[in-house]
């Protein structure tokens, strides 16, 4: 499926070989999809390799037809890519489908609706049962957190947050989904008992750092790394704090940690 994919658009690619069975992680793929999709396709994916997606592979701006996740489906079967859960995700289904995840279906709208998914409904009317049964069931099924050795060291994946983070914020949140999913990691938050690099998406790195356009997050205790680089913020950027960032769709390559932009 994966030469599908790529035919889509012709663009440069990274050649890089020198290593196989290679691990790219990239989160909050929001931006248009078919910029999205160029992104994926410069990163040169070989047979021997897999792309994770933590979640949020949904276009907050323009084109919200969901087109990517079909796409995301279809390579998924053949295990070229794996996606988690992210809180977009989340919030489509709850609001649409029969049952739900995490969240009760009022809630779920109105969220939807503050979070740039107002036309969503519109796109869902024009599928058919058994493709919205598809979309959702694709969604139900996504793990929320996923565990990958690369490089010699383990990774935690998830979108928001790990869970061993859940008992010091369970007073926000009313179960662990919705915590690993709607939570924003503070810079200084230690993660107990853990051996994993948790990599993480949700918040974008502007609140971590101040590089700009934003990059990727490395922290100082090194088990923390966060990918969310604005890939959804608008061309003339985002004013934050009275200055204006960036963003950019950022990939990680967990085997040596090398970072690509798009």
């Amino acid at each position: 499926m994966l030469p599908i994919l790529i035919s889509l658009l012709a663009v440069s690619q990274i050649d890089e070989r020198e290593m196989i069975n290679m691990i790219y992680v990239g989160a909050d793929l929001e931006g248009n999809p078919k910029d999205s999709i160029k992104a994926i396709n410069r990163l040169n994916l070989q047979s021997d390799d897999k792309l994770y997606l933590p979640g949020d592979c949904f276009p907050k701006n323009g084109d919200q037809s969901l087109e990517m996740v079909f796409k995301i489906i279809e390579l998924q079967k053949d295990n070229k890519i794996i996606m988690t859960l992210g809180n977009h995700e989340q919030m489509i289904h709850d609001a649409f489908a029969k049952d739900t995840i995490c969240m009760d279906r009022d809630t779920a709208r109105r969220v939807l609706d503050m979070n740039g998914g107002k036309d969503i409904e519109k796109y869902l009317k024009t599928l058919s049962e058994s493709e919205r049964s598809r979309l959702f069931d694709f969604y139900k099924n996504c793990p929320i957190e996923c565990s990958v050795s690369a490089g010699g060291k383990q990774f935690r994946l998830v979108h928001g947050a790990p869970s061993e983070l859940f008992p010091f914020y369970s007073y926000r949140y009313d179960s662990e989904k919705k915590f690993c999913l709607w939570h924003r990691m503070h810079k200084y938050d230690a993660i107990p008992n853990s051996s994993e690099i948790v990599v993480f998406g949700h918040t974008p790195t502007c609140f971590y750092q101040d590089n700009n356009p934003l990059e990727v997050w490395f922290s100082e205790d090194g088990k923390k790394i966060g990918l969310n680089c604005g890939s959804a913020f608008p061309p003339e950027g985002v004013l934050l704090n009275g200055k204006r960032y960036f963003g950019r769709q950022a990939f990680l390559r967990l085997d040596d940690l090398k970072t690509f932009y798009f």
